[in-house]
């Protein structure tokens, strides 16, 4: 979050001064639309250069979901001043924010050139790397940022050690990422995503009892567990009930190309315990959803081999294989 205290040496017109204090206000009690008005009237006295201000009226564009608008308004910022890390850096985020992954990392990494001993920025570029499934790259910076936060980092930093646990997580170092979780739980104010990233790999453990209770306490914390809860109906082989959490979980996050994929890949198990092939349809219909939204998901192509072998459409089969191959040898590259 952008601070917005200000210097004296930044405010030297009245009346703008006057316009950032109501539209700072606007912003506080959460009237973003009022705030956009007043930066924009504080901008228009042009009495002081504005990189602040654009700065300020992104966030209050972000807070209203318009993020390609609130990247314009730090482009703006950056034009004054192209050598703040803080701009990249809060670009990165709101580049993350609408699924722009690769040019989050972009951003986060010349965020970084010019900070390189900020700790947030290599979390945060671990966030982004680990959206597209770049592990290797995800746990490096996770890493990097824990050591750069010291010996506070456990108080200061908890949701370091869950991103941590949560690559440990995908990439099967399970045991480790329990470890974390663990750590981080014992702490007076532990991140609610916690108790989720816990609660997954209990079920990953197949501690299903655990797992589940975990995953209650992060829903009474108010975090989102339904593609949480799916997964593990779908480890226990209920995919009936995967889809269902599925179904709940795309309600609100419609362009979520892992739960597409989840419930694609759940059809396609019912299809083998049913032999519907409606079933089949319904999983090839959601993976290619889940590639329309992140077009290297790898798993999902994984799946549509396996429909279109079972619809008996070798060649669109053959079509995945080699997309897969391709994609494998982006990963080594």
């Amino acid at each position: 979050m952008v601070n917005f205290t200000k210097s004296k040496t930044m405010i030297k017109n009245e009346q703008q001064e006057e316009y950032i204090e109501q539209a700072l206000e606007f912003y506080d009690n959460e009237d973003y639309l009022n705030a956009l008005v007043y930066f924009t009237k504080a901008i228009a006295e042009g009495k002081i250069h504005n990189e602040h201000i654009y700065h300020y009226r992104a966030e209050a564009w972000s807070k209203r979901g318009e993020y390609d608008i609130a990247i314009m308004e730090i482009n703006d910022a950056l034009r004054e001043n192209p050598q703040n890390a803080k701009l990249y850096g809060k670009r990165g985020e709101f580049h993350h924010k609408s699924a722009q992954y690769s040019k989050s990392i972009r951003d986060l990494t010349l965020a970084i050139e010019l900070e390189s001993h900020v700790p947030i920025y290599y979390y945060e570029r671990s966030i982004a790397h680990s959206k597209i499934s770049n592990w290797t790259a995800a746990l490096e910076d996770i890493e990097t940022a824990i050591h750069l936060a010291g010996n506070d980092a456990e108080k200061e930093s908890p949701e370091f050690y869950v991103q941590r646990a949560e690559i440990a997580l995908k990439t099967n170092d399970l045991e480790k990422g329990l470890e974390d979780c663990q750590r981080i739980l014992k702490s007076d104010s532990p991140p609610n995503n916690a108790y989720r990233i816990c609660g997954e790999i209990l079920l990953a453990m197949g501690d299903s009892i655990n797992g589940v209770k975990m995953l209650e306490k992060a829903a009474e914390l108010g975090e989102n567990i339904n593609l949480s809860m799916a997964k593990g109906r779908h480890q226990k082989h209920e995919y009936q009930e995967a889809i269902q959490w599925c179904d709940r979980y795309i309600e609100f996050n419609s362009t979520d190309h892992e739960a597409f994929h989840l419930r694609g890949n759940s059809y396609y198990f019912l299809y083998l315990k049913d032999n519907d092939k409606k079933n089949l349809e319904n999983a090839r219909r959601d993976c290619e959803f889940a590639l329309e939204y992140y077009p290297y998901f790898i798993e999902a192509y994984r799946t549509l081999v396996r429909v279109f072998l079972a619809l008996g459409d070798f060649l669109r089969s053959q079509h995945c294989e080699e997309k897969i191959k391709e994609l494998e040898n982006l990963k080594r590259t």
